[in-house]
């Protein structure tokens, strides 16, 4: 029988899907790896340059720590939705294509510059949530530091779903236009699926080989779960 993929566990079935295959290993995981580098070196940097005096009181100094840690993790969110998705499309492009191949799902991809720019007109018409998770981790920061952490990493999964489900759409051949009205459709459907992946994130960044295998679970879950939209929908992306 056919696994149903929903909103709720195709980060999951994607990260399965992805250990399985080690063919789609390489440029994925190099990706990644260059990836978590670049954004541990911006966390403990801004959390360095933040870091209170040791001379403040004790509440002062926690309370500084907290902020310190919120900052940091505004950097990263801010590199994730400004960023990355470019970077990333490029890493995971070939990464789908082979996935479609094997489900015998034609390839219809935009030439790498047409499908920069049509990438970006997405992250221009998505820049709502791509400014409203880093304003809202900010926000946290000056409330309780903790909760801004926990808000950037539901921002990040959250961004990546919208990018990961772009970029499938591109390669099986739909315009921006129509990949954005397919977006906007799923408003919440992404939303939930953007929250199990920053839990999930959050849970495997802990193991950092875990982490390393999310990322691209998220793009391959997003992928499958693309080809199980409903065909009169799908089809009305064309």
């Amino acid at each position: 029988m056919k696994k149903e993929i929903t909103p709720s566990n195709c980060t999951i079935v994607g990260f399965g899907y992805f250990i399985s295959r080690p063919y789609l290993w390489l440029a994925p995981l190099f990706a990644t790896l260059i990836s978590f580098f670049v954004l541990l070196a911006a966390f403990f940097g801004v959390a360095y340059l933040s870091w209170p005096e040791s001379t403040l009181g004790w509440f002062s100094y926690t309370w500084g720590i907290f902020k310190s840690l919120g900052y940091a993790s505004l950097a990263l969110l801010a590199l994730w939705v400004s960023v990355f998705p470019i970077i990333l499309n490029y890493a995971f492009e070939n990464m789908i294509g082979k996935i479609l191949h094997d489900k015998r799902i034609p390839v219809k991809g935009e030439g790498s510059f047409q499908a920069a720019v049509s990438s970006i007109q997405v992250m221009f018409r998505t820049l709502g949530w791509r400014l409203f998770w880093p304003f809202l981790t900010l926000i946290a920061i000056f409330f309780f530091g903790p909760l801004s952490m926990f808000i950037a990493q539901i921002g990040m999964g959250h961004i990546a779903v919208i990018d990961a489900c772009d970029l499938s759409l591109t390669i099986q051949g739909k315009p921006a236009s129509k990949r954005v009205q397919a977006l906007k459709k799923r408003v919440i459907p992404i939303l939930l699926s953007g929250f199990v992946a920053g839990m999930l994130s959050m849970i495997l960044t802990t193991t950092i080989i875990g982490w390393l295998f999310w990322l691209p679970g998220v793009y391959v879950g997003c992928t499958l779960w693309t080809l199980q939209w409903p065909e009169k929908i799908r089809d009305n992306l064309y």
